[in-house]
């Protein structure tokens, strides 16, 4: 039979799992931004692009269909100059 200290450990453990695979499932921003090559996919904050195309909408429907997935928390397309052109899937609210 199990104390209530040791219950209790098991149940915050449990609520922390539970957080951590919520805040992981969404991941980091996806952006779609200017490449010397065409248009890159590239998660925030990543030093390399995930995927490189020589059209900018084919490299928007890849970053829509991350976002879809889940590995990816939302979309921020750039202009050519490295502007936000658009945001997708991300509350008005929360943006900068």
């Amino acid at each position: 039979m199990e104390d209530n200290a040791v219950k209790e450990w098991r149940i915050s453990r449990q609520a922390v799992l539970e957080k951590m695979k919520s805040v992981q499932a969404k991941g980091r921003p996806v952006h779609v931004i200017s490449h010397q090559d065409g248009w890159a996919v590239t998660k925030e904050g990543a030093c390399r692009a995930m995927h490189i195309f020589a059209r900018k909408v084919d490299a928007v429907q890849r970053a829509q269909a991350l976002v879809k997935q889940g590995t990816a928390a939302y979309l921020i397309v750039h202009k050519e100059d490295g502007s936000i052109e658009t945001w997708e899937g991300i509350p008005k609210t929360k943006r900068a």
